[in-house]
């Protein structure tokens, strides 16, 4: 459920935040598919008692391909002086950190578990620290709301 939940809230913060009637349409279309293939993996597939690596494999990929996207279009714009003043910045930031650096240990999760303890203990407590510094990273996002409201920011997405 927390998979769902946090794909489906980072693809409508990019849904808002894309003018684009394409890139509007395959975010919908990515988060039809993401909502598939996690009921799929929960009912069908390896239950929900078990970690749902596919569903947070396909998401992970899904949110890099976001921020990457997002940050693309943020750079590309005239005024990129103030950047660290956007929030959504700070998102994009938070959750490259989070998705890129957990994206080896998410998918192989289970297979550490069977193969070796000791090293995915090791890499759960990486992915701890990775969600703590992405998490400030959107704090940090939420204390620029007031700075965007006295500079120009980007107001839409390609």
């Amino acid at each position: 459920l927390l998979t769902v939940v946090e794909f489906l809230s980072f693809s409508i913060l990019y849904y808002s935040h894309t003018r684009k009637r394409t890139l509007r349409l395959l975010i919908t279309i990515n988060a039809l598919i993401f909502f598939t293939i996690a009921i799929w993996d929960a009912i069908w597939g390896r239950g929900i008692w078990i970690s749902n690596d596919l569903a947070r494999g396909y998401a992970a990929s899904s949110m890099i391909i976001y921020v990457l996207g997002y940050l693309y279009y943020l750079f590309t714009i005239d005024d990129t002086r103030y950047m660290w003043e956007y929030p959504m910045f700070w998102i994009c930031i938070g959750a490259l950190v989070y998705f890129a650096g957990n994206s080896p240990y998410i998918l192989s999760k289970l297979q550490l578990i069977e193969t070796n303890l000791g090293v995915e203990w090791l890499f759960h407590l990486v992915h701890g620290g990775l969600n703590i510094i992405a998490n400030c990273l959107y704090a940090q996002s939420f204390r620029c709301f007031k700075k965007q409201e006295t500079t120009a920011a980007p107001q839409s997405f390609y």
